[in-house]
């Protein structure tokens, strides 16, 4: 089932591409087999920054970046289709990365507010 093999592939990248090495279930987690899909996946990504998940799949392109990136996966050259937008196209686009950034931040809490609403533990 495509399904299961999809979830299956981005779970095992969480704990595969873990830097931990302070416990033996940790040690096995980095050094394990991993299926060829996500093996090609994190290739993919690191060769050209790109991924290339299906319209059906549940994890889509920026959940996939998130966790590589978090987990200190980095491209090794950008993807080549930038090659192809002239200066002022990229331009645009880098301004507009910028401006959706901004626009989060504004009405994004500060951590302890967003702790203190969702996460406060109750009193002892």
């Amino acid at each position: 089932d495509q399904d299961f093999k999809w979830v299956r592939d981005f779970l095992i990248l969480h704990y595969h591409a873990t830097e931990r090495d302070d416990t033996e279930f940790w040690k096995h987690c980095r050094s394990m087999e991993i299926p060829d899909s996500l093996r090609e996946t994190v290739e993919l990504f690191r060769d050209s920054a790109r991924i290339t998940p299906t319209a059906e799949e549940l994890f889509k392109t920026v959940s996939w970046a998130q966790v590589m990136i978090g987990q200190r996966i980095q491209p090794r050259r950008y993807p080549p289709v930038i090659d192809r937008l002239k200066d002022a196209e990229l331009k645009t686009f880098i301004n507009h990365v910028e401006e959706v950034i901004r626009s989060c931040v504004a009405v994004v809490p500060p951590q302890e507010a967003f702790i203190a609403r969702h996460c406060k533990a109750p009193p002892p």
